[in-house]
Formats: C-alpha cells, sequence, structure tokens
C-alpha cells in the first residue's frame, strides 16, 4: 500500500509555511514553529502517532470541551464562548466525514464556559446533567439513546465543585473531584465506580478534570 502523504504550502507577505503529512510514518517529527508550547505538543502528537486531521481556521473557534461524544455516531457540540458557529461547523464538517450521522448542536449559556460544565458521559448508558442550565435537547436526545439522568442537585457541588466535570477511565468507572458527595453518592448508586482525588489548585483556575483531560486514542468497546 502507498504510503498516505499530503503538502500543504501556504505563502503569505509576513509567513511561508509548508506543511508535509505522513499518516504511516514512525511517529518521527522535525518541528519548528517558533512557538515553544505548541512545538511541544506537535511533538507529542507525532510521537504518539496522532494525525492532525485539520485545524479550525479563519473566523472559526473551537475548544474541545465544547465536543461531547454520545455514541461513535452522535456527539453534541457547544456553541458559546468558546466555540463560534464557524468553528462547530468546521468540526462537524470533519465529524460527518468521520461516519458521525447525529451532531447536535447546543447553546452554551452566557455565564458557562463549556458543555461539560453542564453534563457529562459517565457510562455506556448514564450520564450527568445540572438541570438548571442544561438545555432540554440535550435531556431529549439522551433519553433517545437511552440513557439514565442523573441530576446534580446541589448547585454548590455544580459550580463550585464541578461535580460534572470528571474524566471516565473506563465504561462505568470515573476519575472525580472530592468534595462532592451528593454527586458521588448518585453516581454509586447507579453502578458507576467512583475515584475521587483533590483537585483544589486546578479549581483556583476554575477548572477541574475533564478542562485539562483531552483523550487522543481510546479502545472500541463493542458495538458504541
Amino acid at each position: 500500500m502507498a504510503i498516505r502523504r499530503a503538502v500543504v504550502e501556504r505563502r503569505t507577505r509576513e509567513t511561508d509555511v509548508r506543511v508535509e503529512l505522513r499518516l504511516d510514518g514512525e511517529g518521527q517529527a522535525d518541528i519548528s514553529t517558533g512557538i515553544g508550547f505548541f512545538d511541544h505538543l506537535l511533538e507529542a502528537l507525532a510521537r504518539h502517532g496522532v494525525p492532525i486531521i485539520r485545524t479550525v481556521s479563519g473566523t472559526g473557534t473551537f475548544e474541545g470541551a465544547d465536543l461531547m461524544w454520545i455514541h461513535r455516531k452522535a456527539a453534541f457540540i457547544g456553541v458559546g464562548n468558546r466555540t463560534n458557529r464557524e468553528g462547530a461547523r468546521q468540526v462537524a464538517e470533519e465529524l460527518r466525514r468521520m461516519g458521525v450521522e447525529d451532531i447536535v448542536e447546543v447553546q452554551v449559556p452566557y455565564g458557562q464556559a463549556h458543555l461539560d460544565g453542564m453534563f457529562n458521559i459517565a457510562d455506556r448508558d448514564v450520564a450527568v446533567v445540572f438541570p438548571w442550565q442544561t438545555p432540554f435537547v440535550v435531556a431529549e436526545t439522551l433519553r433517545r439513546y437511552g440513557f439514565r439522568i442523573i441530576e446534580v442537585q446541589d448547585i454548590h457541588e455544580a459550580k463550585r465543585g464541578a461535580a460534572m466535570n470528571f474524566v471516565v477511565l473506563e465504561p462505568g468507572k470515573v476519575l472525580f473531584a472530592k468534595g462532592n458527595p451528593q454527586t458521588a453518592a448518585a453516581l454509586d448508586a447507579a453502578g458507576v465506580e467512583v475515584v475521587e482525588i483533590e483537585v483544589d489548585e486546578l479549581r483556583k483556575g476554575w477548572g477541574s478534570l475533564h478542562c485539562m483531560t483531552a483523550f487522543l486514542k481510546r479502545e472500541p468497546i463493542g458495538s458504541w
């Protein structure tokens, strides 16, 4: 099979950029953008064999916490403070090329940063939502796909504790911020294993576990 390779060149008055991408490479990269953090990120992606299929460009803005998978053929995309409609359009375009058939656009409230401040998926059929801010279309879609919905009832846990901002380690097992006992108990009652850790330092920056985590590769879990 021929090596899958693409080359893109772009010249402007300020820049002269040439990008060559080989999807079947060996994880080697020679990167020098002039921005240290960006170089480090791109080198890490190359080292782990993660292809960059597209960069949101033009007037589009997008942040990863505004994409929430329902399953491999369905997803939510949030539009609000961090992701605008043009960014959402570009991401949705790529998702459809990947075989995602059901893309639900969700308006993120003015006082919220991302989707993961309103709801999250804990298991194949368990979702956690903050009902005061989660739009009805989210609950309606989740129920259509057979999800049980756990409502975060304590506003302190929802807003200060970031109770929805957890990371799924595997179906039915979550890494969870300490200090949210009601939500942890509700997850446990729904059969979800809760691994609690201290995140006090992350909270000082108004973030939590899901904000700081991006999944690059995960194992398939059957027909989900």
